[in-house]
């Protein structure tokens, strides 16, 4: 393991990896996934060598109550030389170079949280950089997605990309959080929490079973009992907590203590919430266990989320 605190290096002089358009190999391809890189390069295009970084970013609570980054810990080491130069040439086959950019694709669809796929190639003096969002949500008739479908599963199986990076996580501190992408926060349970965790499993299966009876019920009421949500100018998502008998027990924002003492809204909106949330008796289940769900409040409506 290697740990660096400076998180505006570049990929290139924080991993240690030489810049593309500058490489002195004739043939050098990088992928980058949210999590990791990979890097193939070769004089003669038969024989690649290879080398993977896995990454992530350990975030730490700050005194506002929220994670911030912390440090950056990557690991970095040689591939199989056999493996890595079956892919290096099945991106050579592929013809990858000359494949468009997922913009210059018509109807390639983007969705949110979906993740992305980038490469970079370079093939003697030609240098390209290529970008696919949301790569393996796309329709296999579009051009082009079948053949980098293949080409992204074909590496993570010859590779083993995924087996990788869940060795690369079992290594991490536990009672920590992690970053990586753009979206995905990922907290390493220690063995105590796990134990727990896997204790409450006959829980979490009875909640799941109920989720949808329950949830349809609290829109329902919540609708009822708010029918003007969103000319309240609250704010627009709520923890709420439930207790096993079905009564409302507390409601959590995710503002700091300090924003909440400022924000003249949320300190009109509270009470309102509050005395409204305990009219609602959830009576006809037999809960068995407390339950916590999200509330969000807009477009003239509410709607509910299960958390747990």
């Amino acid at each position: 393991f290697k740990v660096n605190s400076e998180k505006e290096q570049t990929n290139e002089s924080y991993y240690g990896l030489q810049l593309i358009k500058n490489s002195e190999q004739k043939y050098h391809f990088r992928f980058l996934n949210d999590s990791q890189i990979l890097d193939l390069f070769s004089d003669d295009g038969k024989v690649f060598i290879g080398q993977l970084v896995n990454y992530t970013t350990q975030l730490k609570k700050g005194r506002d109550g929220y994670e911030k980054y912390h440090k950056d810990i990557y690991e970095k080491y040689l591939l199989d030389s056999v493996k890595s130069s079956k892919i290096g040439r099945l991106f050579l086959e592929k013809n990858l170079i000359n494949i468009p950019t997922d913009s210059l694709i018509k109807n390639w669809a983007i969705f949110l949280d979906c993740g992305g796929i980038d490469f970079e190639i370079k093939i003697s003096t030609k240098h390209q950089n290529l970008s696919y969002s949301c790569l393996l949500s796309q329709e296999d008739s579009l051009p082009y997605v079948k053949v980098l479908k293949s080409l992204y599963y074909q590496t993570d199986s010859v590779l083993g990309l995924e087996k990788k990076h869940n060795e690369f996580i079992g290594k991490l501190k536990s009672g920590k959080s992690y970053s990586y992408g753009c979206c995905e926060v990922m907290y390493k349970l220690t063995k105590r929490e796990s134990r727990k965790w896997h204790k409450a499993k006959p829980q979490r299966e009875y909640l799941k079973s109920i989720s949808d009876t329950l949830l349809n019920y609290l829109e329902t009421e919540l609708n009822k009992l708010l029918p003007n949500a969103n000319e309240l100018d609250c704010y627009n998502e709520y923890h709420l907590s439930f207790s096993k008998k079905g009564k409302f027990k507390k409601m959590k924002v995710d503002m700091s203590f300090f924003e909440k003492l400022a924000d003249k809204d949320y300190q009109k909106c509270k009470p309102v919430l509050k005395k409204i949330l305990r009219k609602i008796k959830i009576d006809f289940i037999d809960l068995k266990y407390k339950f916590k769900v999200k509330m969000d409040i807009g477009n003239d409506e509410v709607n509910v989320y299960r958390i747990e």
